[in-house]
């Protein structure tokens, strides 16, 4: 009676090991029906929705991306990929919607910086009127979630920052104070996860329309290298 061959080493063995044991790891788990499905990807919707609109609150926010902006074209980079499609289709031309509206919040940005110095009521009014402004170019724009997720961080950790001088002299930069701290709060619980679970430095590809060109806004030719962002 002839006994029963095992696998040698090298031949798929271990392999055949490892995908029973994970299918052993998922026998428990539920498989969900195409309603919950669809419940889960609606909520995950109106999460994004949520971080998104809070991040565009703090005026941080959309310097941060100016910056990035500004140091793909200086690299020679396609601005592009900071568009939530690029992954998508990287044949089609981004950059030269996504430059627009970037060229208009950053004269936005500009414009933002210098009221912050003044004081009374009328600086505040202006400043408010320029923040929603910003707000609304920068959902234009569509930036790449994982963009807004290192964004979010980064203002994140200026807002926990010490009481020094220099510290409050960033936020004060940056626009976080009290309310924006909170926002920045509540937005955490949505941007934390995901970064725990996405490489660092790439961006993945994403689902949501491209950036609305702006009339009379600067452009520029978003030629030179398609590399992954690194922020």
């Amino acid at each position: 009676m002839r006994s029963e061959k095992r696998p040698a080493a090298g031949d798929g063995g271990s392999a055949r090991d490892g995908i029973g044991r994970y299918l052993d790891s998922i026998r428990d788990f539920p498989i969900l029906d195409s309603d919950r499905v669809a419940d889960l990807a609606e909520t995950l919707a109106r999460e994004e929705q949520a971080f998104r609109d809070a991040l565009r609150a703090v005026p941080g926010a959309a310097l941060r991306i100016v910056e990035r902006w500004r140091e793909r074209q200086a690299e020679g980079r396609v601005t592009g990929t900071l568009c939530q499609r690029y992954r998508e289709n990287p044949s089609h031309d981004w950059s030269t919607p996504l430059d627009a509206c970037l060229g208009e919040l950053e004269g936005l940005v500009q414009r933002w910086s210098r009221a912050v110095e003044r004081r009374g009521a009328a600086a505040r009014g202006q400043r408010r009127g320029i923040e929603t402004r910003m707000a609304r170019v920068l959902d234009e724009a569509e930036i790449h979630l994982d963009v807004l997720c290192d964004v979010h961080e980064e203002l994140s950790r200026v807002a926990a920052a010490s009481r020094s001088r220099a510290a409050t002299a960033s936020r004060r930069r940056l626009g976080i104070d009290r309310a924006a701290q909170s926002r920045l709060a509540a937005a955490a619980g949505f941007a934390t996860p995901r970064a725990l679970h996405r490489p660092a430095g790439r961006v993945q590809g994403g689902g949501h329309p491209a950036p609305g060109a702006r009339a009379g806004a600067r452009r520029s030719s978003g030629a030179g290298r398609a590399e992954p962002l690194s922020g």
